[in-house]
């Protein structure tokens, strides 16, 4: 939902329902959050909260890394507490008694600059796992993308019936081949149903355990591989001659 919420909305997820639920969850958390703190300063004020401890909490989740929890918990202590607070032990300096502080605001707005421009993933960026070839998905458990090589598709995983339409469209003939024998023919070998639809007869022969050809909205004829190619009438109508595909 959060990298494309069109995809989320047709696999019949509840965008307004998940969205309302994040809402009311982040509200609590931050209310809680704020009564734990008033109990433990016992004095608090609107004006105490600006926009700079909106900038750390910025800098925080920049630095340590967005979209996970391991990050935003190593921002939370290298900007907040170490950064932040060990600036309070430096000595002021004779004539100039706010500089120090000043100083450290310029620093925190370099570090959200320079990690932006040259880290932007932060120091603990979001794990991305690619599946091995041949893993059954019961093995994966902690995985919660699958990118298929070539395609460039994101698929959620753990599915019982993987749908590609076209798969190999505007891939060159050698990647598109790769495509086929390594991974979506792993995808079958680990279990999963695999229904792909594709133009690129030959190549789908050559992996498929069934085959339906469709030609105006149903179906011409259907078969084993092995059938379809021992067929003159498929090799005649599709591949313009008589030939052995087996």
């Amino acid at each position: 939902m959060r990298d494309n919420d069109l995809v989320a909305d047709s696999l019949g997820k509840n965008l307004l329902s998940l969205r309302t639920a994040m809402l009311v969850l982040g509200g609590a958390l931050a209310g809680l959050s704020g009564a734990i703190l008033v109990g433990f300063i016992t004095l608090w004020a609107p004006s105490a909260w600006g926009y700079a401890e909106t900038i750390v909490l910025f800098a925080a989740v920049i630095i340590g890394g967005a979209g996970n929890h391991r990050g935003a918990v190593l921002g939370a202590i290298l900007v907040p507490v170490a950064f932040e607070e060990a600036t309070r032990y430096i000595p002021a300096i004779p004539g100039r008694p706010g500089l120090v502080d000043d100083l450290q605001w310029v620093a925190i707005g370099l570090l959200i600059v320079l990690f932006l421009w040259f880290r932007p993933q932060g120091v603990l960026p979001e794990r991305r796992r690619r599946i091995a070839a041949g893993r059954p998905p019961s093995a994966r458990p902690n995985e919660d993308v699958l990118t298929l090589a070539g395609d460039g598709r994101v698929l959620m995983i753990q599915p019982a019936v993987f749908l590609l339409d076209e798969p190999t469209a505007n891939l060159a003939p050698q990647v598109a081949a790769e495509l086929f024998t390594s991974h979506v023919k792993a995808l079958a070998e680990a279990g999963a149903a695999v229904l792909v639809v594709e133009q690129r007869a030959r190549a789908v022969l050559a992996i498929s355990d069934y085959t339906y050809v469709l030609g105006g909205g149903r179906v011409l004829m259907d078969g084993t591989p092995a059938r379809l190619a021992a067929s003159q009438e498929f090799t005649e109508s599709f591949f313009g001659a008589t030939r052995d595909l087996r």
